[in-house]
């Protein structure tokens, strides 16, 4: 998302491309969990479909960025990084 001239956020889509510590599209919510055990704050979806688990950096120069693992309930199917309010989104990029 391009928001003023600055990317805000990227969603990512494909199994080819993860964290640097492995995080990626089709990892367990039990492997995401364990690799980052301090960091990860979890929520249900409001859907009730899946959980939304969001990486938390530690540094304090970092608090507004965010890595966004959306789950079905057991695996990855959505993931993204960006900046807050735009990295707390569920929605896709809007239109306009």
């Amino acid at each position: 998302w391009v928001v003023e001239g600055t990317i805000e956020r990227v969603d990512i889509d494909t199994v080819e491309i993860g964290t640097r510590s492995g995080g990626r599209i089709g990892r367990t919510e039990d492997w995401i969990r364990h690799a980052w055990p301090d960091h990860i704050q979890a929520s249900p979806l409001p859907d009730g479909s899946g959980n939304l688990l969001a990486f938390v950096p530690q540094d304090e120069s970092d608090q507004e960025f965010r890595i966004m693992f959306q789950t079905d309930g057991e695996k990855v199917i959505r993931m993204w990084a960006g900046r807050l309010p735009w990295a707390a989104e569920l929605g896709g990029c809007p239109v306009g």
